[in-house]
């Protein structure tokens, strides 16, 4: 293969390339939609590896996002200040 064909041929898989992984963000962004809109996680229906394990990943995303933010809502104001106590001394700990 001469070398303008095999320029040629990078710069058309280099565009595939950019064109899945944009697909794959966006089934990512889907499956975070999904979950927040009260859709179940079997309800991926698509057939892409790439981009049902994408759209998992971002279903799961989102429901830990959620899970968090119910756990710090249900925290009482002294399991808060505790938490925060706890984790600046981690971080001093870090710090040295």
């Amino acid at each position: 293969m001469n070398e303008a064909a095999e320029i040629k041929r990078a710069i058309s898989q280099a565009k595939h390339d950019a064109k899945e992984e944009r697909a794959v963000q966006r089934a990512f962004e889907d499956g975070q939609t999904a979950q927040l809109v009260g859709e179940t996680l079997e309800s991926c229906r698509l057939k892409i590896p790439a981009r049902r394990n994408a759209w998992e990943r971002g279903w799961l995303d989102a429901e830990r996002k959620r899970a968090e933010h119910e756990s710090i809502k249900a925290m009482s104001e002294a399991e808060k200040a505790e938490a925060r106590q706890k984790l600046s001394a981690i971080k001093s700990m870090i710090d040295g």
